[in-house]
């Protein structure tokens, strides 16, 4: 049985959190990581002298939000 191809790896995920230069729009399945990738992206620019409000974050479930708030 041949496997299917991962199109969102951990190496493409630090790819992601890296580049500070485009604009990032995720849609993945539940248990993906998007999550964890955008709240390291966004440390990421912050540490990198980025203004918190520079940035726009939407959550669609009260259960993001909270990870969210977790993680930061």
């Amino acid at each position: 049985m041949e496997k299917k191809r991962r199109f969102w790896t951990e190496r493409r995920k630090r790819e992601y959190i890296r580049n500070v230069e485009d604009n990032l729009f995720i849609i993945a399945g539940p248990g993906t990581g998007k999550t964890t990738l955008l709240s390291r992206r966004i440390l990421n620019q912050i540490m990198g002298g980025e203004r918190l409000s520079h940035f726009l974050l939407i959550a669609f479930t009260e259960e993001a939000v909270q990870e969210f708030k977790q993680k930061n």
